[in-house]
């Protein structure tokens, strides 16, 4: 079957209160096939919301009730800056009716913005930065094993941040499938059973084949909602909603190309690659799909990330480092006929150079650039990195370094001053020594020495007699007595050597000074 709207409880709440009187209802936002959305009050808090409320007719239904509180569950179980916020699940007792609160959006759903659009489409760029955070939500969702099923424009809803950016954000999870790979698992999704805006389903999806609902279908919708941003059409277009569905089981989508020859041609590869029958040749994921768009020239050279993964960078080829200390210094030949610096010799080519005369931050050989000016001038240096691009961590360190650094001054001061004490007390010690010194009275002169009194000596002169005068009867004992008796009177008394004229101290006897 398919889920139509139905409007019959459409603004029935109006005025009243929900919640045992803690929601107020303001204004009719909205009706769908299970229920009607409402901006309300907070009263407790002051708060806007939006309130889901599921019709009155379907409240004793117990597959709806169960599909009801299977959307706050899927809901909430994706936390994504692009997807709705769901609050709580309640039920109102006196009205027997159960409520979504989640958070109140203001903005404008995808559909009026194409409604309003010249020819209802986009550009290229303004598509892909509505569909870049979209397709990340569902790959968020398909990782927390949430299938949405119903993607369409009129679910995607364009609001604002306090920043004033524009957010798109994924509404409406009310189909959504909950994979329940456990034993036992059940899925309140028949065989046969449509669920979802025929517009936008998958060919499985459209043959009612349950067992093949999975991420794939998802990537299928998000195809035909590109397909729609870039062209303005739709890929199989219909009378109704029954020969759109047999359409999309049996034949192949118009070719995006033909619908618009002049589409970038690698986004036109991707999306049609989305809306592949095939299911082996479509994109097995939402993570694979954005990854192929984002590779696609219109987001490179806008720098296009994930919204999950900003700090992703595109494949641009081999990256270009600045050198740590930039000093860029451009020799010029001069024109001809100037005189040429000293200091600058030209080529033979006479051509300019650019040459980097830094330490480059990886062992690169410096890169000669050609420069087509003619006068040497001297480049700025590379912005200097601020403070504030340190890591976190390096800027937790500071305070503790700073208090380590004081202590270490402090501790240094308390040294030098106990030093100076020190010294101040040794210099006063050596003071006081110095003065008891000079009071000190000095010990009496020494008496000067007194010489003994000299003894006269009497030198005895001992001539030896001659030859001739010696008597001729004197006998040579005689002669020898008198000969040591004179000598021992030389030994006794002191004698004065002198050398001889022609002699020396050694090989010479020493005669006697005869006076």
């Amino acid at each position: 079957m398919l889920v139509e709207d139905n409007a019959d409880d459409a603004g029935a709440l109006l005025g009243q209160t929900l919640g045992g009187g803690k929601y107020r209802i303001d204004r009719l936002l909205g009706s769908g096939g299970y229920g009607e959305v409402y901006e309300a009050t907070n009263l407790n808090t002051g708060r806007r919301v939006a309130i889901k409320a599921l019709h009155a007719h379907l409240v004793r239904n117990a597959g709806v009730w169960q599909r009801f509180r299977q959307e706050a569950q899927a809901a909430t179980k994706v936390v994504h800056e692009n997807v709705i916020d769901v609050f709580d699940l309640e039920f109102d007792a006196e009205k027997s009716r159960p409520f979504i609160v989640q958070e109140f959006l203001s903005g404008e759903p995808l559909s009026d913005r194409l409604d309003n659009q010249p020819g209802q489409r986009l550009a290229p760029l303004d598509a892909m930065r509505i569909a870049i955070p979209v397709m990340d939500a569902l790959a968020a969702a398909h990782a927390s094993g949430i299938i949405h099923r119903d993607l369409k424009p009129e679910n995607i809803f364009l609001t604002v941040d306090r920043l004033g950016r524009e957010v798109p954000k994924v509404i409406d999870f009310g189909i959504a499938k909950l994979v329940d790979n456990t034993e036992g698992g059940t899925n309140s999704t028949r065989t046969g059973m449509l669920l979802g805006t025929p517009a936008y389903m998958s060919p499985e999806q459209a043959m009612g084949d349950v067992t093949l609902i999975d991420a794939q279908c998802d990537v299928w919708a998000m195809g035909v909602v590109l397909y729609e941003m870039l062209s303005g059409r739709l890929p199989y277009e219909a009378e109704n909603s029954t020969i759109t569905v047999g359409m999309i089981q049996f034949r192949e989508p118009v070719r995006l190309a033909e619908r618009d020859p002049s589409l970038p041609s690698d986004v036109v590869a991707v999306v049609e690659r989305a809306l592949t029958r095939e299911r082996a040749a479509r994109f097995a994921s939402m993570q694979a799909f954005l990854d192929a768009l984002l590779a696609t020239n219109v987001c490179r050279d806008e720098g296009l990330v994930s919204p999950s993964r900003p700090s992703m960078q595109i494949d641009r080829g081999p990256p270009v480092r600045p050198p740590r200390l930039a000093s860029l210094v451009e020799v010029q030949a001069p024109p001809a006929g100037d005189p040429t610096p000293s200091d600058l010799t030209p080529d033979a080519s006479h051509s300019s150079t650019l040459v980097e005369a830094a330490a480059p931050a990886r062992s690169d050989p410096p890169r000669v650039v050609t420069s087509p000016y003619k006068k040497a001038r001297s480049l700025s240096p590379l912005p200097v990195p601020r403070r504030s691009d340190a890591p976190p961590e390096r800027r937790a360190r500071r305070p503790v370094v700073l208090v380590a650094a004081g202590l270490t001054v402090a501790v240094a001061l308390a040294c030098a001053a106990l030093v100076v004490t020190l010294q101040g007390r040794s210099s006063a010690t050596a003071r006081d020594a110095a003065a008891a010194l000079v009071a000190r009275p000095s010990p009496p002169p020494l008496a000067a020495p007194v010489a003994p009194p000299a003894v006269p000596v009497t030198p005895v002169v001992v001539d030896a007699p001659d030859a001739a005068a010696r008597p001729a009867d004197a006998t040579p004992s005689a002669v020898d007595d008198a000969s040591s008796l004179a000598r021992d009177d030389d030994a006794a008394r002191p004698r004065r050597h002198r050398h001889r004229a022609h002699g020396d101290r050694r090989g010479h006897e020493l005669a006697p000074d005869t006076e």
